[in-house]
Parts: C-alpha cells; structure tokens; sequence
C-alpha cells in the first residue's frame, strides 16, 4: 500500500514539473509530446489510489465505503461477538435448546456446548 500511495504522489509531482516544463516551452509541436504523456489514464490512476487508500486508518489500509467485500471482511474481523450471538440465538430458536451457547477455544476455535444429556431436537 504504501507503495501505491508513493505511484500517486509520484504521478501528482510530474504532473507539476510537466506543467512547468510545458509553460516555458515556446515549441507548440514540442509541447503536444510533452504533455499528453502524463494525461488521462495515469491522472485517473492516482485519483482511484487516493480514493481508496488510507494510510492513517487504524484497522485497515481500504477506506471504508470503497469495497463492499473489504467493509464485510472488516465487519467479520471487528464484530465478531455481535456475528456469534446472532448464530447462538438462530441455532437455539432452530433447535429449542436453551442451554447452547457457542465459546471460543483458543485451541479449537468455536464450538457448541450444550449443558445438560439428553434433548429433544424440534
């Protein structure tokens, strides 16, 4: 990312000294070479990285808004209690057991607990 931000600064600065270079060029036949050669596709590449691109942001490098997938996987990462409590709520009404709950291992990941033996699935 990093590398992308320095592409559009780069591109933005000789944007500038092309812009210099073409004002004290009398040559018009000289200035039409000069300056289409920085235009269109590379100024539309260093808009799109700006816009997408977001050094300072605390828990990812994709601004939010940007990527629908990127903000999902992002909603994965930061609201995972919130995303569990919903799956242990969904899987008690399917189920009709009251005591499941789903806990984090951190040996095994996610798993289902269900107190007590013996339960009648609806």
């Amino acid at each position: 990312p990093q590398h992308l931000v320095a592409l559009a600064t780069t591109i933005k600065e000789c944007d500038k000294i092309l812009t210099q270079i073409t004002a004290h060029v009398s040559n018009n036949s000289i200035k039409q070479y000069i300056r289409p050669s920085l235009t269109g596709d590379m100024t539309a590449l260093s808009h799109k990285i700006d816009s997408a691109i977001d050094l300072k942001l605390f828990d990812g490098i994709i601004r939010k808004g940007y990527s629908d997938d990127v903000d999902e996987a992002r909603k994965l990462k930061t609201d995972t209690k919130t995303i569990i409590d919903q799956i242990q709520k969904k899987y008690k009404e399917e189920t009709g057991i009251a005591s499941l709950r789903i806990k984090d291992s951190k040996h095994m990941g996610y798993t289902i607990h269900i107190a007590g033996t013996t339960h009648r699935l609806k």
